[in-house]
């Protein structure tokens, strides 16, 4: 169907509008990727030592807590 030049230049700005707002998901998306491999890599860190100090158990929260922004960058 023909549509008015008007029309299209609407049709086209909401696609461009579209576009940020999906850019704006991917980067978030990005970000928590990032941080997930971040706090993935600190948690094999964490198993490493603890088993490499002859320990058969730790708690996540508390072993290594010290060394844990070396892994873990927040950017805050």
């Amino acid at each position: 169907m023909k549509m008015s030049i008007e029309w299209h230049k609407q049709a086209l700005e909401n696609t461009y509008n579209y576009l940020e707002k999906r850019k704006a998901e991917l980067e978030r998306l990005r970000a928590d990727v990032e941080l997930s491999e971040q706090r993935a890599m600190f948690y094999h860190v964490q198993v490493h030592e603890a088993e490499k100090q002859g320990k058969d158990g730790f708690d996540d929260e508390r072993f290594m807590i010290k060394q844990k922004h070396h892994y873990i960058k927040t950017g805050g």
